[in-house]
């Protein structure tokens, strides 16, 4: 009897591992599911229900709509980098151990998501963050493709390290380690993506990049689908020509909105083309 307990616990403990490591790998789909649902589909008035609700957050309709925008980007990120981790985790360890680190992140993500929507709201209330004083914020745009094309290459590379892991580790390490950064520097690139119009300049935002196109220089602004690399993760595209030449290429959701207040905002006026 002793001897068919101990033959028969080692079983029971494989059998516990299938389901930790179902719960395990729910936690960054979920994050991320909870992102893209309050990205593509925000609340669009104040409400205790839906959304990103806080103190300041429903202050006003505008600091509504620029918390919900912002923490939908900052989650989209966190569950982006924890389904990596997971996946990273997941070969590298044991699956209770990667529950363990994946359920810090459920913890982690959302509270420093809170305190940089926080910090920016508080920048943009008191008034002490001037790249901040803009009266309207576009969104890009973002194309389905687009997205299929990224986050497929990524967990493709991903996907197949961890299929030929146990034949040959040190390949596996590279094509995970390619997606992850490959992952990395789309995340960088592309989050936030949103264009803001103020009184005298456009702020083009594009993850850690940040262009400033001076208002008074602005030439015109017509729709363009250039296949060019730009700020602009949709082909629905408008061109932003300045005096001296240069032109800038971006994807705001609402095009018709960005061409009738920039066209407001120029002295010498502006007559683009109606978009396409």
């Amino acid at each position: 009897m002793p001897g068919y307990l101990a033959q028969a616990q080692p079983k029971q403990g494989s059998e516990m591992i299938e389901p930790i490591l179902f719960l395990h790998l729910l936690i960054g789909p979920v994050l991320l599911l909870g992102a893209l649902c309050l990205r593509y589909f925000p609340p669009a008035k104040i409400n205790r229900i839906y959304g990103y609700r806080t103190r300041r957050s429903m202050a006003s309709q505008e600091a509504w709509d620029f918390s919900n925008r912002y923490s939908a980007n900052c989650l989209l990120i966190g569950g982006i980098a924890t389904v990596l981790l997971q996946v990273i985790l997941t070969f590298l360890f044991s699956p209770k151990s990667s529950l363990l680190v994946a359920a810090a992140l459920v913890v982690v993500v959302p509270l420093v998501s809170i305190a940089m929507v926080e910090h920016k709201l508080n920048h943009r209330l008191v008034g002490t963050d001037n790249s901040e004083q803009y009266s309207s914020i576009y969104p890009a745009k973002v194309d389905s493709w687009l997205w299929l094309l990224l986050i497929g290459a990524s967990l493709g590379l991903i996907a197949s390290g961890g299929w030929i892991w146990t034949a040959n580790r040190s390949e596996a390490i590279i094509l995970i380690g390619a997606g992850v950064f490959d992952t990395i520097l789309f995340a960088l690139l592309l989050f936030p993506c949103h264009y803001t119009i103020g009184e005298s300049e456009v702020i083009i935002r594009s993850g850690i990049l940040r262009y400033r196109v001076p208002i008074g220089q602005v030439r015109s602004v017509t729709p363009t689908s250039s296949p060019l690399s730009a700020p602009a993760p949709s082909l629905k595209r408008l061109e932003i020509r300045l005096d001296n030449g240069k032109a800038y290429i971006i994807s705001p959701k609402d095009r018709e909105g960005f061409i009738r207040e920039l066209r407001g905002r120029v002295a010498t006026g502006l007559t683009p083309e109606e978009p396409a």
